[in-house]
């Protein structure tokens, strides 16, 4: 019930006889209300609730319904020592206690009572819990303890199998992990379900029908958060880290939000016809003072709603991609370009294309926009690795020099809407963005025939005089060892002491013995990749 004043009481405090600590999460199942401790779960019937005032609800009928033996590491509740929380399904609680890097989580049942469903593996650090169409998912993070540098992670535990599934990271492999704990979390639309990094003010959307996460926002203004500081402007480049915006993802703010990271917290999240909510809070400001609680919502996921630019900054959104190796980890790469699709651009749009190798620099591939000569087809070829002159026989006497070489990459997508002549724009609509490449590993192969015959003294090679048949065993020696062996190949070059150098293996052996061990050994020579 709405109250506009600062009047507050205990729904049921530690001075009353049941005597319990804080509540850590709290839940409504069929009309009743179920505050969590961490250890005890409590049971207020407020189906017939009368009043709406907070001694109302501490009358009615109270009863603890579940209790797990392990009290709270302490009474401050979401501090640096434990972390607990609730979430309410269609006939069951779930609740889970988190503290140094072990999380339990618990089902009170309305009609078969509690007890321990899932025991986490050690390190995972549950942070938030939510319920949706049959599945109670976990958010968390994987750490030494409850807040120490981790990898920010996504479980879902299906009720009718109840086999926990790990489902994905957040950001990984990005500055290992970035220790985002995913504290807040809540069902969406669809089989879509939002998690939010509580400190650094990115939020996520998690697709179980894509099995894919995509960030909603990065709404950081101030602070770094290991990809680059927030909110600075010019260069292209944040500190050298990265494409420019907020956080390093995003773009500078559109609107007066200010949310400084690791200061300003994300305090919850949840979804609600059209909008997206995500409620915003400082806790270093005094209870009571003015601003205390912020609220920021979306509007649903269709185009036309996307975030245009304002008179304070342009719209700015970004998609960076982990490592990628084509699934050939160990090969070396030609980036050939990358072959962008999207809808056709207009006034004020700007679609770029970043890509970094092998933990490199970041480098811009291409910046399209309305003016580019692709823009009202909607898809564009940028080509990366190219020639740089003529070829033969126009006079040209080495091979080109600028191709891309990589053996992993990452790629970032940049979005923007501009302000043009005091009129906003939302940024491009972009389907899709693959990169071409092919595998510059190539099989040089030579097959050569080998005269196996007794050396003689006075000949080549004059200072030594070996049989044929020891040749022989030299030679299948290291057929059998796998030996690389060094190749010097003259016959391309007719002066006198020049030739290429390889480094081989002997495959297909094919031995010829005539007569009293000697013969020819026929064999093929193949290029190890370098």
């Amino acid at each position: 019930t709405s109250d506009n004043t600062n009047a507050a009481g205990p729904v049921t405090g530690t001075s009353t006889a049941v005597g319990i600590a804080p509540f850590a999460g709290m839940s409504i199942m069929n009309g009743r209300l179920y505050g969590w401790t961490g250890r005890k779960l409590f049971e207020h019937d407020i189906s017939n609730l009368t009043g709406a005032t907070v001694t109302a609800l501490a009358s009615t009928a109270c009863r603890k319904v579940f209790d797990s033996g392990v009290d709270p590491a302490t009474n401050n509740v979401f501090g640096n020592q434990y972390w607990a929380g609730t979430a309410a399904s269609e006939n069951q609680v779930f609740m889970f206690y988190t503290t140094h890097g072990q999380s339990q989580v618990f089902q009170f049942h309305n009609s078969k009572g509690a007890g321990p469903l899932w025991t986490c593996p050690q390190g995972f650090s549950v942070k938030q819990i939510t319920y949706q169409n049959g599945i109670l998912w976990c958010a968390g993070h994987w750490g030494g303890s409850s807040n120490s540098t981790g990898f920010g992670a996504l479980y879902a535990l299906p009720l009718d199998t109840l086999k926990p599934v790990f489902v994905n990271w957040f950001r990984r492999s990005q500055a290992h992990g970035l220790n985002l704990q995913m504290q807040e979390m809540s069902s969406s639309y669809g089989n879509q379900i939002m998690v939010a990094a509580a400190r650094t003010g990115r939020v996520f959307i998690y697709d179980a029908d894509m099995d894919a996460v995509s960030m909603l926002d990065s709404i950081s203004t101030a602070g770094d958060d290991g990809e680059g500081s927030a909110g600075s402007t010019g260069s292209p480049f944040t500190s050298g880290t990265g494409p420019n915006g907020s956080s390093g993802d995003g773009g500078l703010p559109t609107d007066a939000l200010s949310f400084t990271m690791n200061s300003d917290r994300i305090g919850q999240l949840a979804t609600w016809g059209l909008w997206r909510f995500v409620f915003i809070f400082d806790p270093s400001q005094a209870v009571g003072t003015a601003g205390n609680y912020r609220l920021l919502y979306y509007s649903d996921d269709e185009k036309w709603n996307v975030q245009t630019s304002t008179a304070t900054n342009d719209t700015q959104g970004g998609l960076d991609s982990g490592d990628w190796d084509f699934r050939l980890p160990f090969e070396q790469k030609a980036l050939m370009g990358f072959d962008v699709s999207y809808e056709p651009l207009t006034t004020g749009q700007e679609l770029e294309v970043w890509y970094k190798l092998d933990q490199g620099s970041w480098a811009l591939a291409a910046m399209l926009t309305s003016a580019s000569a692709d823009a009202a087809k909607g898809r564009t070829y940028i080509q990366v690795s190219a020639s740089d002159g003529p070829t033969f026989p126009g006079g040209q006497t080495d091979p080109p020099t600028t191709t891309v070489k990589f053996t992993s990459m990452r790629v970032k997508t940049i979005l923007r809407g501009k302000r043009i002549a005091g009129v906003d724009h939302a940024p491009p609509v972009c389907l899709a963005v693959n990169a071409e490449a092919q595998l510059i590993t190539f099989d040089h192969v030579w097959e050569i025939a080998i005269q196996l015959k007794d050396e003689k003294g006075g000949t080549r090679l004059k200072d030594r005089a070996v049989p044929g048949e020891k040749l022989r065993q030299w030679v299948w020696n290291m057929v059998k060892d796998k030996s690389i062996v060094t190749f010097l190949d003259g016959y391309p070059y007719k002066q006198t002491g020049k030739y290429d150098t390889w480094s081989c293996t002997i495959e297909n052996p094919q031995d010829v013995i005539k007569r009293n061990a000697e013969g020819t050994l026929r064999l093929t020579l193949r290029t190890v990749p370098s």
